[in-house]
């Protein structure tokens, strides 16, 4: 009997001691794996946010929200005046204004802001983001949709710039600028609003080898796909 009760006191102390170590051990990873530890939420002080006054546009009453963080990157909200629903939203990239606490602030930043990109009757938004290189600054765009009463980006569409909105003959023309060459893109549209094709016209600079080239290109797309490409390169002959 006595020896039954030897064993069982020497399981259980057994028993007890793996269990030590084991505590011991799962502490000590919780206190130096970073994955287990979860940082307390960040709460920026530096956060100023700004509201428009109401506007109406394709028939919402609306304002502009944004939201300045740490004086360089910016929040961009479209609300309904009425619900606060958000019918846009932006929130990509950089966006530098000028004086963010300059009394026409919104006027300046909304300059240019608003056209009929794609001639359906409505009214878009263009919001550009600008960097430290204009080639790299981009315009935005959202396109209205009357079905959600929201705004939605078209990468399609954004480019470096804008260069026209042609609402006599349906075209929408953008170019970009490169190191070596820049860009033109006209979209063609149909009366419902929807893309029938796409020009891009490019001039560049390349090298082969020793020599340096001069090509034009130029390429008609429907539905993203390319039914038309020419490409023509000349020998530039530097004096």
């Amino acid at each position: 009997m006595k020896a039954i009760v030897v064993i069982i006191f020497i399981t259980l102390s057994f028993t007890a001691c793996r269990n030590k170590g084991y505590t011991n051990s799962s502490v000590g990873q919780l206190g130096t794996d970073p994955v287990s530890i979860t940082a307390p939420l960040e709460i920026r002080s530096d956060t100023v946010s700004k509201m428009s006054k109401p506007f109406k546009i394709n028939n919402i009453k609306c304002y502009w929200k944004h939201q300045n963080i740490g004086n360089t990157d910016i929040i961009i909200q479209l609300r309904a005046s009425k619900t606060k629903k958000i019918l846009l939203e932006h929130l990509d990239d950089v966006f530098q204004p000028t004086n963010y606490n300059a009394e026409d602030y919104f006027t300046e930043v909304s300059k240019n802001g608003y056209a009929d990109v794609n001639f359906d009757g409505f009214t878009d938004i263009l919001i550009r983001n600008y960097t430290s290189t204009p080639m790299n600054d981009v315009v935005h765009v959202y396109l209205y949709n009357p079905n959600t009463k929201g705004y939605t980006i078209s990468d399609e569409l954004s480019d470096n710039r804008i260069d026209r909105v042609d609402k006599e003959n349906r075209k929408l023309i953008t170019g970009n600028e490169y190191r070596y060459g820049a860009d033109s893109t006209i979209h063609s549209f149909d009366k419902a609003g929807k893309i029938k094709y796409t020009e891009v016209y490019s001039n560049y600079r390349m090298q082969n080898d020793t020599t340096w080239l001069a090509c034009k290109d130029y390429k008609k797309l429907i539905n993203g796909e390319p039914v038309i490409e020419r490409t023509v390169c000349d020998t530039i002959r530097w004096k």
